[in-house]
């Protein structure tokens, strides 16, 4: 039987990999992960095993609301950028947010959005996470 700990490793090792095969190489490996972040997994494990019908956004919404819970937060900044015109800069401007990159030290995570608003590849790897989560549950 596998610890809530280790099913914790094996999901994060199935959405690393999925992140790099879609390009991503910026997730870190388990043994690189700080603790904080790793007990926040293996609360997520043990959420969905409370929860076995526990969706993709249920699970999204419980980490965003530990994530503050421990100070993290969302921000953006206002980029100002040049109106191109039939691929030519004009006199105009226009500003656009966007959100800062993760920073563990400011605890900034762009990630910190409602469900609906995170990219696709950000909602399969929730969907991910539950299934290999599941598929470890041998106390079924």
């Amino acid at each position: 039987m596998l610890t809530n700990g280790q099913i914790a490793q094996c999901a994060h090792g199935a959405n690393k990999a999925f992140c790099e095969s879609i390009g991503d190489f910026t997730q870190p490996t388990w043994a690189d992960i700080p603790l904080e972040v790793k007990a926040l997994m293996v609360d997520g494990v043990k959420a969905i095993l409370k929860d076995p019908k526990a969706t993709p956004e249920d699970v999204h919404n419980k980490w965003v609301k530990a994530m503050k819970k421990k100070g993290w937060k969302y921000e953006e900044k206002e980029v100002v950028e040049p109106v191109i015109v039939r691929g030519k800069k004009t006199n105009k401007t226009k500003v656009t947010k966007v959100p800062l990159l993760k920073n563990e030290i400011s605890k900034v995570h762009p990630l910190l959005v409602p469900f609906k608003d995170l990219h696709e590849s950000q909602q399969l790897k929730n969907a991910l996470f539950i299934s290999v989560v599941k598929a470890l549950d041998v106390d079924k």
